[in-house]
């Protein structure tokens, strides 16, 4: 069984409402403050009593660039790395990156709700998978994506 678990949701009335504008000419920016939904994210622990998810509340794209970053960063050696809302008051969070036990520590930093430590090369590989096929099904709820070029810049490569 797989020790980190990535879904998402995105609402079906918000879908058909951004799919009546123009998204071929929007910018990442612009794009990045769209398709807003939800991203969880669930750790499988030993331990029942902690706390085994992350429920980010969020624009899928924009949390999609960030955890791309994260991964590059890591992988390019750095230990430490943030990820931060668009509106600074929620879904903050810093990574830690221990090479000695291939550990990531994502801790929530807004209000210091919850650190969660899970395998980074899980972390990664799962997320990897959940990045294809969000993106895959990005495509199909909004098919102007396709002809966006923002859109192609970030992500051609991993659909």
């Amino acid at each position: 069984m797989n020790k980190v678990f990535f879904d998402y949701k995105l609402d079906l009335i918000e879908i058909k409402k951004e799919n009546q504008l123009d998204f071929t000419e929007l910018d990442i920016h612009k794009l990045k403050n769209m398709l807003n939904g939800r991203i969880y994210v669930f750790f499988e622990y030993d331990n029942p009593k902690k706390r085994n998810f992350m429920l980010l509340d969020t624009g899928i794209i924009d949390y999609l660039i960030q955890f791309n970053n994260v991964l590059t960063y890591i992988d390019k050696g750095n230990s430490e790395t943030f990820t931060v809302s668009r509106d600074y008051y929620s879904n903050s969070l810093d990574y830690f990156y221990s090479k000695e036990n291939d550990s990531l520590k994502i801790s929530e930093v807004n209000s210091a709700l919850y650190t969660i430590i899970c395998n980074y090369k899980d972390f990664k590989k799962n997320y990897e998978k959940f990045r294809k096929k969000v993106l895959n099904e990005l495509v199909v709820f909004y098919p102007q994506l396709k002809e966006n070029n923002a859109f192609k810049e970030h992500f051609s490569n991993f659909l």
